[in-house]
C-alpha cells in the first residue's frame, strides 16, 4: 500500500500538469482522461484525508477564470455525489459527446452565443470566468465529500462489542447431552427394576427441569422488557445458562437415584439462575459505562483533531499570504533601479514631441499673425515648416516603437480618460496640490507607465500620470 500511495497524484498535481511544457500535442492528456483523473483524486482526498489542496486553493485564493473541464468536475461532484449519480462520460453514456454542466461562448458582441463543449474540442487554455455559481459548487464539493470522511471517523470510533451468547448456548447443549448420555449408559447396567426406576426418575427430572426453565424464562422475560435492546442478548445468555444449571442438577439426581432431594435441588437451581442473571446485569451496566466513556473521549479527540487541522490550514494560508506580499514588495523595490530610468526616458521623449511641439506651434502662429504679408511671400519658411513636420512624424513613429519596446519589459503606457475619478495611486495633479475628494480628470498632460503583475495582485505603477483636473464647486485645481 505504501508504493501505491507514493504513485498516486494529488488533485493539485493533476491540475498543474496541464501547464507543464510538452513536445507534441499528443503528450497532453485527453479531456476525458483529465476529467476522470481529477474527479477521482478530489473525491479520494476529501473522503480519506478530509481536505484537498486544490479545493482549498480555489476557495481561499480564487482565480479569475478556469478551463471548462475543471469547472465541470466540481459541478459534477456537487450535483451528483450525495445521490451517487456522477456524470457518465463512457461510451454510450449520457455525456459521451459533450462536457457536462458547462457551455462556452461562441462569437463576439451581439453575435455571441453559448453552446455545449465537445470533448474533442477541449483546449486547456480555454477560460471561463470563475464567478456566479462556480465558487459555490467548489464549497459544496468540500462540504458533501468531507461529510463522508466524518462518517468514517465516527464508525471507527464506535466500540466493538462481541456477543458470546451463541457459544454459551451451544456449550450448554453439548454439556447437557453428555450428562444425559452418561446417565443413560449407567442406567443400562442396572437391573430391570432399577432401569424402570431410572426411567421414572429421568422423566421426573426432565419435568422438573422444564418447570424450572419455565420459571426462569418468566423471570428473565420481565427483565428483558424493562431493559434496553443492547442488554437483551446478555439476559438471554443468562437465561440459557440458568437452564443449563437446572438440567445439570436433574441429571445429577438421575446418577444418584435420590428422588427425595429434588425440591432442594430445584431451590438451588433457582438461586443459581438468579445469581447468574444478576452477574450478567452487572456486566451489562459496566459495559454501558465503558461505552459512554469511550464515546465522550472519542468525540473530544475528534473535535481537537479537526480544530488542529483548521489551525494548520489557517497558518499555512497566512504564511502563503506573507510570502506573496514580501515577494511583491521586493519586486516593486527593484523597479526604481530596473525599469524606472527607461520609463522616464519615454516620458521625456513624449514631452518633447507632444508638449514642446504645442509650444512651438503657438509661437509660430503668433509670429505668423504679426508678419502675415512676409510669411505669404517667404517660400523658405514654408520649407522649414515642412521639414519640421517630417521630423515630427519621424519622432512620433519612434515614440510608438519605443512604447512597443516597453511592452517587451512587461511595461505599458496608460492614458487617463476624461471624466475619470482622480486616483492618487495612478495619477498626480499638474500643480502638485492635494485635489478635492470628488475631483475628476479633465485632461491628460503626461501618460503614466505601469508594470504588468504576474499574479492576482493589481499592476504596479512605476510612474504616475500627470493630469489636469476639472473645476469643482469649492475650488479650481
Amino acid at each position: 500500500m505504501t508504493e501505491t500511495y507514493k504513485k498516486r497524484k494529488t488533485a493539485l498535481e493533476i491540475f498543474k500538469s496541464r501547464f507543464q511544457p510538452v513536445y507534441t500535442v499528443s503528450d497532453l492528456p485527453s479531456a476525458k482522461e483529465y476529467y476522470l483523473n481529477l474527479r477521482e483524486a478530489v473525491i479520494y482526498e476529501l473522503e480519506n484525508y478530509g481536505f484537498c489542496y486544490l479545493v482549498d486553493w480555489l476557495i481561499d485564493s480564487p482565480p479569475r477564470s478556469l478551463d471548462p473541464v475543471t469547472l465541470a468536475v466540481f459541478m459534477d461532484i456537487s450535483h451528483g455525489y450525495k445521490e451517487k449519480r456522477l456524470a457518465d462520460i463512457s461510451e454510450g453514456g449520457e455525456n459521451e459527446e459533450f462536457v457536462p454542466f458547462v457551455q462556452v461562448a461562441i462569437g463576439n458582441g451581439f453575435s455571441r452565443r453559448y453552446e455545449p463543449l465537445r470533448w474533442i474540442d477541449w483546449n486547456y487554455r480555454q477560460a471561463i470566468p470563475f464567478n456566479n455559481e462556480y465558487p459555490e459548487c467548489v464549497r459544496d464539493t468540500r462540504l458533501f465529500v468531507r461529510a463522508e470522511h466524518v462518517n468514517k471517523i465516527k464508525l471507527l470510533s464506535q466500540p466493538v462489542i462481541k456477543s458470546e451468547s451463541e457459544e454459551i448456548i451451544q456449550n450448554a447443549r453439548n454439556e447437557a447431552d453428555d450428562i444425559r448420555k452418561k446417565a443413560s449408559e449407567q442406567a443400562l447396567t442396572e437391573t430391570d427394576n432399577a432401569r424402570q426406576q431410572c426411567e421414572e426418575i429421568i422423566k421426573k427430572a426432565n419435568e422438573d427441569a422444564a418447570e424450572i426453565l419455565s420459571d426462569a424464562n418468566t423471570q428473565s422475560n420481565t427483565i428483558i422488557e424493562e431493559a434496553k435492546e443492547s442488554a437483551r442478548k446478555i439476559v438471554k445468555a443468562a437465561e440459557d445458562k440458568a437452564a443449563e444449571t437446572a438440567e445439570k442438577a436433574g441429571n445429577e439426581l438421575i446418577e444418584k437415584y435420590i428422588q427425595k432431594n429434588q425440591k432442594q435441588m430445584r431451590k438451588e437451581s433457582d438461586q443459581a439462575a438468579q445469581k447468574a442473571i444478576n452477574e450478567q446485569l452487572a456486566i451489562k451496566n459496566g459495559m454501558a459505562e465503558v461505552y459512554d466513556s469511550m464515546c465522550q473521549k472519542t468525540n473530544a479527540f475528534q473535535a481537537s483533531w479537526i480544530a488542529a487541522l483548521d489551525n494548520a490550514v489557517n497558518s499555512l494560508a497566512e504564511i502563503k499570504s506573507d510570502f506573496y506580499k514580501h515577494l511583491h514588495d521586493w519586486q516593486v523595490s527593484l523597479y526604481q533601479s530596473d525599469v524606472q530610468p527607461i520609463a522616464e526616458k519615454y516620458l521625456e521623449l513624449y514631452r518633447i514631441i507632444n508638449v514642446d511641439r504645442l509650444i512651438a506651434k503657438e509661437i509660430t502662429l503668433r509670429n505668423s499673425a504679426d508678419n502675415q504679408e512676409e510669411a505669404d511671400n517667404d517660400q523658405g519658411e514654408d520649407e522649414v515648416l515642412a521639414g519640421l513636420e517630417r521630423i515630427n512624424r519621424t519622432l512620433t513613429t519612434f515614440l510608438r516603437r519605443f512604447e512597443v519596446a516597453l511592452n517587451g519589459l512587461d511595461l505599458y503606457v496608460f492614458y487617463p480618460e476624461k471624466g475619470k475619478d482622480f486616483d492618487e495611486i495612478r495619477y498626480v495633479s499638474e500643480d502638485d496640490e492635494l485635489p478635492h475628494p470628488d475631483a475628476k480628470v479633465a485632461e491628460c498632460v503626461l501618460p503614466g507607465i505601469a508594470k504588468k503583475s504576474n499574479d492576482d495582485i493589481e499592476d504596479d505603477v512605476v510612474i504616475r500620470a500627470v493630469v489636469k483636473l476639472e473645476d469643482t464647486e469649492n475650488e479650481t485645481v
